[in-house]
């Protein structure tokens, strides 16, 4: 079986809202969805599920991180965390299999202090007991829109490097998770003269060697996404297929 997943910042705009899921559900058509900054859809389809935080644990009006399944029923775990908005984790079985999934939702938040790093070492430690246990290690799906990239400290030497800290971390053998691109993608674009990825998907070792590619997906963006809306230009959807 081939399972395709894919990350994607739907940006917030509840006017658009349905819009956004048409084209994630029909165009892009993943099996699961890891969203960010999302609202959940109207209605749900025949087998879909939707994972998304407690109506009372959202902040504010951009959204919330969530899961989207077309077919696969998946199940939310709780994750003791103080950004339940921003990190998001289920799992799901699939078919005529005992093989069980991990599937993590992760958005880099921006601290009083206007950084990211700090809130993501915080869900990397709330998560912690998923990436540890026997029962999950081996089979971890995590990604999301982390407003990070190594590039930065590259581009600007000044800085130090905590983008590339926090994926260090991630990869360290410890919890060894493996970022399924080995070479850099360009995810989004603000009009910068530099190339960034910030939109990750990582995956235990077990499923790294069972991928079959991980690409920005090469689709034509919806207009409403455009900057004649006053909105940034998106280039995020990742797309990752053939796990199992």
């Amino acid at each position: 079986m081939t399972l395709r997943v894919v990350t994607w910042n739907m940006n917030h705009r509840v006017k658009l809202k349905k819009c956004a899921w048409n084209f994630l559900r029909y165009e892009v058509a993943p099996d699961i969805a890891l969203v960010q900054e999302a609202h959940p859809p109207d209605d749900l389809g025949e087998g879909e599920r939707f994972v998304y935080p407690e109506i009372e644990e959202i902040r504010g009006k951009i959204g919330a991180s969530g899961i989207w399944s077309r077919a696969l029923p998946i199940h939310r775990i709780g994750i003791t965390t103080a950004l339940p908005d921003a990190l998001v984790a289920a799992t799901f079985t699939l078919p005529k299999s005992e093989t069980r999934f991990h599937v993590i939702s992760m958005y880099g938040t921006f601290d009083e202090t206007s950084h990211v790093t700090p809130n993501l070492h915080r869900m990397i430690s709330d998560l912690h007991p998923v990436f540890t246990s026997r029962a999950s290690r081996e089979r971890i799906i995590l990604g999301g829109d982390w407003n990070i990239d190594p590039k930065y400290n590259e581009n600007y030497p000044s800085s130090a490097p905590l983008h590339r800290i926090v994926l260090e971390r991630l990869e360290d053998p410890f919890y060894g998770l493996q970022k399924c691109n080995k070479e850099s993608l360009r995810t989004i674009n603000h009009g910068s003269k530099f190339s960034y990825q910030d939109d990750y998907i990582y995956v235990s070792k077990w499923l790294i060697r069972r991928l079959i590619s991980c690409d920005v997906v090469k689709v034509n963006f919806p207009p409403f996404f455009g900057q004649k809306s006053g909105a940034r230009k998106v280039h995020r959807s990742r797309s990752l297929s053939g796990l199992c």
